[in-house]
């Protein structure tokens, strides 16, 4: 089993990340190295109220209990986050937008439709591309969305090594199981570097898989 060349711990079955350095011959483990984590949250369709022409940061616009802990998992556990918005395509969550009414799911009231969702899928592939050249190329990616987005940017998941699905476990088939495991992560997520921190003690509307 390989070890980390900085604090010889064992290495995940992946391997860890490989040292630049020439003089170096080995590998780091991720809380050595702590490369960043990055969250694409699928937005969600219940919206707070707001007067015509009023903004929000868009983090603020969601209001169910389910996209406020996929956004409480985004902040606690990782380092940067976006949103993948069925208006908007790829938002940054401090970004001042109205409300709106969109969906990408096709059997919602407020479905784009067939035309409009093919470019969505267009564009919003082309801005994760553009946001992904300006990461670290060690950068890990969770998608914290349903497939009705998820299929829509299914081309670019190849070029992108480090990408997790959770939802997509067979054991997540519904929002309360998806709840639990997001409130699992962010109650029991440790900073890197502090993942053995336990050791010593004494006793992190899109998102729905369909």
């Amino acid at each position: 089993m390989d070890r980390c060349i900085k604090c010889d711990s064992r290495l995940p079955p992946d391997g860890g990340v490989e040292s630049a350095d020439v003089r170096e011959d080995g590998s780091y483990c991720y809380d050595c190295v702590s490369p960043p984590k990055i969250a694409l949250v699928g937005c969600g369709s219940a919206k707070v109220d707001l007067d015509d022409g009023e903004t929000v940061e868009a983090r603020d616009l969601y209001s169910s209990n389910y996209f406020s802990l996929k956004r409480e998992y985004a902040e606690t556990c990782c380092d940067n986050w976006m949103i993948l918005s069925a208006e908007h395509g790829l938002l940054s969550p401090l970004e001042e937008i109205e409300t709106y009414d969109a969906s990408l799911k096709p059997a919602s009231d407020s479905y784009i439709g067939d035309y409009e969702a093919g470019k969505w899928s267009v564009r919003t592939s082309n801005s994760l591309e553009t946001y992904k050249s300006f990461q670290s190329v060690h950068a890990r990616y969770v998608v914290l969305a349903g497939e009705d987005y998820v299929k829509h940017i299914e081309d670019t998941r190849d070029s992108w090594p480090n990408v997790e699905y959770p939802f997509r476990s067979d054991d997540l088939g519904g929002i309360g199981d998806q709840m639990g495991w997001l409130r699992d992560e962010v109650d029991t997520h440790h900073p890197p570097g502090q993942a053995n921190l336990e050791s010593f003690a004494i006793a992190t509307d899109g998102g729905q898989r369909e």
